[in-house]
């Protein structure tokens, strides 16, 4: 009687294991990570040892978003249809891009200086992201010299950009020197800027004798000043006045004016 108990129990385990050997899932890679935006299609997924038949085989597989995301494999086990879910991961490996439009930048003292200026970031997945911008470093305008600013960004997925540097050069700012001339000599010709107040004056005088002088107003800011000239005078005759409408920018610097990559030196 034992005996037979025990035979009835070895058949159906037998049985059993036919009946679970049907029941085959689909073999898959073991890695299954695939980068954000990729062109992955369902047959990727599936390893090189799996003996069923995809159905779905060349269904495209969504990578648009970052992160875990579930698949569906549409396969046949024998006769029937059947579906297999299993979850891949989609990476953003892409570092994000820092744009700006100026790699030096030149301020006066006292000047407002803002350190974001001209600078965008970018990444593939995030979009804009330039309010996530890392500045290092700072900016005394107050003091003059040179100073390293260093930019930097990094994306959701952590991938950090390339790191970008900008240097800010602060100059020290200039006054005028009243009633005095700033002159230069040029192809045969002298030339002079003198400010007296609120007028500015410009004469020039070649060898050969004859003279144009120019007068008007100017303001300063900063290094700059814009000179507008509103009346001249050839070969120093006052009475020949003529009215004109001439602007010149000229920088100041050290002991000297700049206009049109010419240096008028301050006469001491």
């Amino acid at each position: 009687m034992k005996k037979k108990i025990l035979l009835g129990f070895l058949a159906i385990g037998f049985l059993i294991t036919i009946t679970g050997c049907g029941n085959k899932n689909v073999l898959v890679k073991e890695k299954l990570d695939f980068e954000l935006n990729s062109e992955v299609k369902i047959m990727s997924l599936i390893s090189a040892e799996n003996e069923l038949e995809i159905i779905n085989k060349d269904d495209i597989v969504d990578t648009s978003k970052v992160g875990k995301q579930e698949v569906i494999i549409k396969y046949r086990d024998g006769a029937k249809e059947k579906e297999q879910r299993i979850i891949i991961n989609i990476q953003d490996n892409e570092k994000p891009t820092i744009s700006i439009d100026k790699n030096e930048i030149t301020v006066t003292q006292g000047d407002n200086v803002d350190l974001k200026d001209g600078l965008t970031a970018t990444d593939n997945y995030d979009g804009d992201i330039s309010n996530k911008i890392i500045v290092t470093g700072n900016v005394d305008s107050n003091k003059a010299g040179k100073y390293e600013i260093k930019y930097n960004v990094s994306d959701s997925s952590g991938n950090k950009a390339n790191e970008v540097i900008r240097t800010y050069t602060v100059e020290e700012i200039y006054k005028i020197v009243l009633n005095k001339d700033y002159s230069l000599s040029t192809n045969g010709a002298t030339v002079s800027v003198r400010f007296t107040g609120s007028t500015i004056r410009y004469d020039t005088c070649v060898k050969e004798g004859g003279c144009i002088s120019m007068e008007g107003t100017y303001t300063v800011k900063g290094n700059t000043i814009n000179a507008t000239y509103t009346i001249s005078y050839h070969l120093g005759k006052e009475i020949d006045g003529e009215k004109i409408n001439e602007k010149i920018t000229y920088k100041l610097v050290k002991d000297a004016i700049e206009a049109d990559n010419k240096i008028y030196k301050l006469n001491n």
